[in-house]
């Protein structure tokens, strides 16, 4: 055991270390870390960092009240799961009090079933509430490409890399931000932004997923299928790779929607927006028919064989499609 201090301005804030590893698990942890809000609200932070071994999980599912979550996957030889948790309480109370209420806040892992590995948070939320003592978790956390994620946060951003069997990340207000990820995917925010670039394609069927109630939607890489959703703001998907596009349905109520498709692409495209322009580029041979459709301008033409439906469709916005 040690003892270090931190100096902020002329105040000294001790923090306690304790060190110690079992089996393939290991636990840092630095408690009672006091900063000034400003006024009467303080904050206190606890961080642990533990090690799990990952032989047999498939699957890494973490759910958060409030806070934030960043998943980066390893390669095939990574062999644990390492998960780094910042524990923040704030309140109007004294840090003193805050730090009592801070060591009731505890990060549980277990296994669900049998090749689920879960973490989340465990304290008295109701007793928290009546005290008008808030609590954030924010996540760090390394795994093996193999394993699925499945990640939720309430108050935060999710962001996720590297992985390659496929994910499903939600934030009820933050962004949900993704890269270089494989398999199927599925990112949704109720207020945030949702993207998803250098996507890989493992199968010609790969599914993608993206939908925003209020963000912007944004969509790179490779995909058999995509489904892009927004009620406010763009939505813009850029297809690339060897993988050919089988179907893909692109909508929003208020914002522009684009999509870019290489230039082998098969499809049918239906291009529809009430108030706003259509616009194509790089579709020289294509084979158009334009009309009205009750009253929305809408434009349908083919590419290719027109083997794929697309679906590209915004009230108030422009629509683009383009080839190259």
């Amino acid at each position: 055991m040690n003892k270090r201090f931190l100096r902020t301005g002329t105040a000294f804030t001790s923090v306690l270390v304790l060190a110690g590893c079992w089996g393939s698990r290991m636990m840092i942890k630095a408690a009672g870390v006091n900063f000034g809000m400003g006024g009467s609200r303080n904050r206190v932070l606890d961080t642990e960092r533990k090690q799990f071994a990952s032989r047999g999980v498939m699957t890494l599912r973490v759910r958060d009240d409030s806070g934030n979550i960043r998943v980066t996957a390893g390669d095939n030889d990574t062999r644990e799961i390492a998960m780094r948790a910042e524990k923040i309480v704030e309140g109007d109370l004294p840090a003193a009090e805050l730090n009592a209420y801070l060591s009731r806040v505890e990060v549980i892992t277990h296994l669900e079933g049998v090749d689920t590995f879960a973490i989340e948070a465990d304290y008295p939320r109701e007793e928290f509430s009546r005290k008008r003592v808030s609590v954030s978790v924010n996540y760090t956390i390394t795994v093996p490409n193999r394993v699925r994620l499945d990640l939720l946060s309430h108050s935060g951003n999710v962001e996720a890399s590297g992985a390659r069997a496929g994910i499903k990340a939600h934030s009820d207000s933050g962004n949900a931000i993704l890269a270089d990820i494989a398999g199927t995917i599925e990112a949704t925010s109720h207020s945030g932004d949702v993207s998803a670039t250098h996507v890989m394609a493992t199968h010609t069927a790969q599914k993608v997923t993206l939908r925003s109630d209020s963000g912007n939607v944004d969509f790179e890489g490779d995909a058999g299928e995509l489904d892009m959703h927004g009620s406010s703001g763009n939505v813009t998907g850029t297809v690339t790779g060897p993988h050919r596009l089988t179907r893909a349905d692109l909508h929003t109520i208020s914002g522009n929607v684009e999509l870019t498709v290489p230039r082998a692409t098969s499809a049918t495209i239906q291009a529809r927006t009430v108030s706003g322009s259509i616009r194509t580029s790089g579709t020289s041979h294509a084979t158009r028919s334009v009309g009205d459709d009750g009253g929305r301008q809408s434009r349908q033409f083919t590419v290719g064989g027109g083997n794929a439906p697309i679906t590209l469709e915004t009230v108030s916005g422009n629509v683009e499609f383009s080839a190259r």
